[in-house]
């Protein structure tokens, strides 16, 4: 979540998060939810005893270098706080918001009040993060020809509840490694002198605010995918001009 650090308590999402694993061909698109969903990693919240002890002060590694272990974990390991920038201050299991899935009794409520350096109000925006273990579950890397995709099922609030500012507000990313090419400066040996290395790459999906103060026509939310053929941002989907699921 982007939330500068001189707000209080004005955003928070309920989610509910799953891993899938797909089982089509290389010549076929992967439909985001299916496959064969993996049980070791993602969460649905139901447990009526599901627990977050946040271990504060939070890391704020990206600002000072410094994460503040041990750092905060859900009672089953499943999601935890992230060591570069730290946890939302606001988490805890409520029960399902209506028009959730049928059945459903609980939901992950987020929220940021004070993020970035603990203690430190810079009226900067900044960013916290909570992590779905994957990698550290399964035992090792989700490899490319499992097809991997998740699925995060979010209700957003009223807009007078949200940050009053026109931004992201919300996203969902996934961490992924992948080769870069490094070129010469002269592409007359281009095949030849040409090499590879890995490279960490963030894919993912944010719930942007469009704030109708802020020169649109009314307030309204949108899907901002990051990222394309160049890696850059762009919108796509409906408007979200409702709350809810």
């Amino acid at each position: 979540m982007h939330i500068p650090r001189h707000f209080l308590a004005l955003f928070g999402v309920v989610l509910s998060v799953q891993l899938g694993m797909g089982t089509l061909s290389a010549s076929q698109p992967v439909v985001p939810g299916t496959g064969q969903k993996v049980a070791e990693v993602g969460d649905d919240f139901e447990d009526a005893a599901w627990e977050y002890t946040h271990n504060l002060p939070k890391s704020s590694s990206n600002l000072d270098r410094d994460p503040r272990y041990p750092t905060g974990t859900s009672a089953n390991a499943r999601i935890t706080e992230g060591a570069y920038r730290g946890a939302p201050d606001v988490i805890r299991r409520i029960d399902t918001p209506a028009g959730g899935l049928p059945g459903s009794k609980g939901a992950l409520f987020l929220a940021s009040r004070e993020t970035g350096i603990p203690g430190r109000i810079t009226n900067e925006m900044q960013q916290d993060d909570l992590i779905v273990e994957v990698g550290n579950r399964i035992g090792g890397y989700v490899t490319p020809d499992w097809y991997p995709n998740f699925m995060c099922r979010v209700c957003i609030p009223p807009f007078e509840k949200w940050e009053q500012r026109t931004g992201s507000h919300f996203g969902m990313r996934a961490d992924v490694e992948g080769p870069k090419i490094n070129r010469p400066q002269s592409r007359r040996f281009f095949f030849a002198n040409s090499s590879f290395e890995m490279e960490n790459y963030w894919p993912g999906i944010f719930i942007q605010f469009n704030r109708k103060a802020d020169g649109h026509e009314k307030d309204h939310a949108v899907f901002v995918i990051r990222g394309d053929e160049l890696g850059h941002d762009f919108v796509a989907g409906p408007k979200l001009e409702e709350p809810g699921w």
